[in-house]
């Protein structure tokens, strides 16, 4: 019987691949995708590293912000308000959706 083989992921050796999944270990299985510890161990850290920036530039395309980032200036921005501006920004933001809904219904009626 055959057994198959898959190249390392790291250093590309052909090797026989461990049949249990992270998933069903329920931890890092390195033998699924490298030919050995060491190649395992650089492999879990080219993905950790990628995760780690992938997760930094988050959503920074095009200059826009990332979610944390909007979070972020927004608790800064309610530290440095007090509740009357507080209110009246949100009076302000319920009046912009109110003109909103009628210039979209008056174009609607055309």
């Amino acid at each position: 019987m055959n057994k198959r083989t898959v190249p390392c992921r790291v250093c590309g050796k052909q090797f026989v691949p461990c049949g249990k999944s992270s998933a069903e270990i329920g931890a890092f299985n390195y033998r699924e995708v490298a030919c050995s510890e060491e190649c395992g161990a650089e492999y879990l850290r080219r993905v950790l590293a990628g995760r780690a920036a992938a997760h930094s530039n988050e959503a920074s395309v095009d200059g826009q912000m990332s979610i944390s980032e909007l979070q972020t200036e927004r608790s800064d921005d309610a530290d440095s308000m007090d509740t009357n501006e507080l209110e009246n920004e949100k009076v302000q933001r319920i009046e912009k959706r109110g003109s909103k809904k009628h210039v979209v219904s008056n174009d609607t009626e055309n």
